[in-house]
Parts: structure tokens; sequence; C-alpha cells
């Protein structure tokens, strides 16, 4: 795991904690130059039967240096596709294509399992030869406590928060929401349209603090920074909103569903799979600006509906995205792997 004091509050109960001092912060090739050094640090001293790795660079790093080592089993979680594989510059192409070599290299590997959170996305690495269909598994998100994030009715309010939480990334469609923020404004519509997170260095998507600070000066929207405190974001919040151009599964949208609030989205990968259209929220064609702010007008006057679609998007979070769901999927996939490996090895 990551040096995150963050971590030092969490009962794990019977789980050991090994840090892993990676941080992401430094960004770039510091970052992976870290894994590539405390990744077998780690498995030396654990010498694990199966070891689980999730998002890009970790997966492709643990699954190339664990097959080195010799662990018997891998389970790894593609959590997204993101900005590799969105991005069209030169650069990003070139980094694609290596990173294509290494998922065939990794994914293919007997007794490895890789999770998806999407169909989207499993259906996309099995055409293009990364893995073989029978390897893969769909796990809609990591799941929610239900107990944490516990439903509670929106507050009354003459101008309804409407929030986008997550990294400020130029692929979440930050800058569709200020539009939408900005016309709906100018339409003298009253709402509160709120970015919650902070820019990430680290990734060349993300926007510049320069940016957002102009955005929020022409008092179309407000800038809350990275919070703690999501769940009171939640809470005080009466509309959703994650405008992006593709997710892995969006856990902010789950969390979002699980308090008791829609969600407007953008109809791609991952969006699409936590938000039922016209039941749990709105979807919208990806990149534009004027249904984006259609569907967030409706939801902002029309209190009876969105009320009614955030109740509905807690029994949904019930019904697909609690812990215990995804736990006792995990753990399936674990004792699978981990059979099929000893069996082999017999």
């Amino acid at each position: 795991m990551p040096d995150d004091p963050l971590l030092d509050d969490l009962d794990l109960g019977p789980i050991t904690l090994h840090r892993l001092n990676a941080p992401r912060d430094g960004g770039g090739v510091s970052y992976d130059l870290s894994l590539i050094r405390e990744i077998p640090r780690i498995i030396r001293q654990v010498k694990p039967d199966l070891m689980h790795a999730a998002t890009t660079r970790p997966v492709l790093y643990a699954g190339v240096i664990g097959r080195l080592y010799g662990v018997k089993a891998m389970v790894l979680s593609v959590t997204g596709l993101g900005y590799l594989f969105i991005g069209r510059s030169l650069g990003v192409r070139a980094m694609r294509a290596i990173a294509s070599f290494a998922y065939r290299f990794v994914l293919k590997r007997s007794n490895t399992m890789t999770i998806f959170e999407n169909t989207a996305d499993r259906d996309n690495f099995v055409e293009l030869g990364y893995v073989r269909g029978e390897q893969t598994s769909v796990l809609v998100g990591g799941g929610i406590d239900l107990q944490s994030y516990a439903y509670l009715p929106e507050t009354e309010a003459d101008e309804p928060i409407i929030v986008l939480a997550g990294r400020l990334l130029k692929d979440k469609g930050i800058s569709e929401f200020f539009d939408a923020a900005k016309s709906l404004k100018q339409e003298g519509v009253r709402a509160r349209f709120v970015l919650v997170g902070d820019v990430d260095p680290g990734n060349p998507a993300t926007l510049d603090k320069k940016t957002l600070d102009a955005w929020t000066a022409t008092g179309h929207i407000e800038w809350w920074g990275w919070r703690s405190d999501m769940i009171e974001v939640y809470q005080q919040c009466h509309l959703f909103c994650l405008p992006s151009y593709r997710e892995g599964a969006p856990r902010t949208v789950m969390e979002a569903a699980a308090i008791g609030r829609p969600t407007v989205a953008t109809d791609v990968p991952g969006c699409r799979d936590v938000v039922v259209d016209g039941t749990t929220g709105r979807l919208v064609p990806v990149k534009t600006v004027a249904p984006l702010a259609a569907a967030l007008r409706e939801l902002i006057e029309d209190t009876n509906l969105r009320k009614e679609m955030g109740k509905a998007a807690r029994h949904h979070a019930e019904q697909a995205f609690s812990t215990e769901q995804r736990a006792s999927e995990l753990a399936e996939i674990y004792e699978r792997i981990l059979g099929s490996s000893l069996s082999e090895g017999s």
C-alpha cells in the first residue's frame, strides 16, 4: 500500500499492511522508479502466493516483476483506460504502444485473472489481444460501505448545490461543467456549481490552478479544493455531476448514489455502468455543453423528480454496489486462481 497517513487510523483486522514507499505526488519517472524498487522489496519480504495490483502502472510493473520473481498467482485490476488510451499526442501514442506490449506479456500469463470495472474495457482488451476472455472478470467498482454512506434526504435550499468531485483533469469534463454552469447562471438559473478536488501535477491531463482561479473569479463556479470529509460533501449537495470522457467505474458516483443523490453523467463506458438513465440520473452525450446544461437544469428545477431519482439511486447502490457483495466476488476469484495455481504446481 502507498505510504498514506490516512491508513494509520484504519482497523485492518487480519490484514498486515506493508507500506510501499512510492509517493505518487512526485509523478512521472520518480514514481516509476519507486515502483520498480519497492515492488521487489515487498515480494522478497512477504513471499506471496498471490499478488493483487490495481491501476495502470502498478498492474504493469507488478505483473512483470511478479512473473520474474515467480509469484504463483496474479490478480490484476484494470480500473479504467484513462489518459493513456484517451490521449492522442505523439508521446501518448508511443507510451500506449509500449503499454500494449507489456499488457500482453502480463495479462496472458497462466494463473492470472484480470478484473475490469466495466464490460466495454474488458471487451476492448480482449479485441486488442491483450488478454484472453476466459481470464477476465467484471466487477463494477470496489464496493461502497452502505452503513457509512447512509441515505440522507436532501436539505431544502433556494439554490441547490451541484458537485463535481475528483482529480481535476481535463478528461473528467471539467471544462464542460464550467461552460454549462456559466450558461445556466447567465440564464438566471439559481444554483451553486462546485468543484471538489485538487490538481494532479503528475498527470498530463491536469488543469492548472491559474485556470481554476480564473473560473472561480467569474462567480459561475466554486472550488472547494481537496476534502477529506466527502460524506459531508455528498450530504450537502443536491445533485452530482460527472461529464467524464471515459471511466472505469466512478466511485464518486456510487458514493453519491449511496447517500441518495442522482447524477448527471456522460453516456460513456463506466458512467453508463453506474447511472441508470432516467431512473438514478441522466446520461448525456460526451463533450457537449448544451445537453449537459439541459439535464442539469431539469433536475435543478424539478425538486420532486430529483428527490425520486435520489431514492432510486440509493436503492440501486444497495442492490449493486455493496462492499459485502464485492468482497464475496473477490474472494471467489482468489480461491479460483489459487486453486488453479496449486493444482498446476502439484
